[in-house]
């Protein structure tokens, strides 16, 4: 708790790859809870992974975020690759700062890279974040948070595949903030084209 995380950079020098995971949480921090703080803080290269079976949130930053996190950029490519083992349903949240928010604050964050996602599962993927602000209350009008002053332009596309008995049976929830949103979005913008499968 209260941990701060600030003034990062990680330059085009870098790159990241990872085979054949299991599911869990993934990014430069895997998970960041209770009340601490990422800021200042840039990603200028770029990502390729390729993952198992299981559910998956997936962001360069932060995969699950339970902090916040303000003035954050990645300006690198993402690619994503699903690794048919089973027949199997999972759930990805995959975004380009984070994979998942709960209750927490984003400002000023902004991804510039292009994301593209292979896979045979029920998929959410935004430019910011794939779930943002996924424990909303919605009958607490007092305890709200906020995704604000945020701007994606990188191009944003989910490919649904056939499972490992050639069916297909995913759904992809596609946007450029957020593949979904339970709570508010304040001044935000999108540039980047966005393509999603539908089956």
């Amino acid at each position: 708790a209260n941990a701060v995380i600030k003034n990062i950079v990680i330059d085009a020098s870098c790159s990241f790859t990872r085979t054949a995971s299991a599911g869990g949480h993934w990014g430069i921090i895997s998970r960041a809870i209770d009340s601490g703080s990422i800021s200042d803080c840039d990603i200028n290269c770029n990502w390729n992974m390729d993952y198992g079976d299981g559910g998956f949130t997936y962001g360069t930053f932060c995969g699950r975020l339970g902090g916040k996190m303000t003035n954050c950029h990645m300006n690198g490519s993402l690619i994503y690759n699903r690794t048919v083992t089973t027949k199997v349903t999972s759930y990805l949240w995959i975004g380009g700062i984070v994979g998942q928010v709960v209750s927490s604050p984003i400002t000023a964050c902004a991804n510039a890279g292009d994301i593209h996602l292979d896979c045979t599962d029920w998929n959410y993927v935004g430019g910011i974040g794939g779930l943002l602000h996924a424990n909303r209350n919605f009958d607490d009008t007092t305890n709200r948070y906020t995704t604000s002053h945020c701007v994606n332009t990188g191009n944003l596309t989910s490919t649904i595949l056939p499972d490992a008995y050639g069916q297909l049976h995913g759904l992809s929830y596609a946007g450029g903030i957020g593949g979904y949103y339970g709570d508010q979005l304040s001044h935000c913008m999108n540039a980047g084209s966005v393509e999603g499968d539908l089956v």
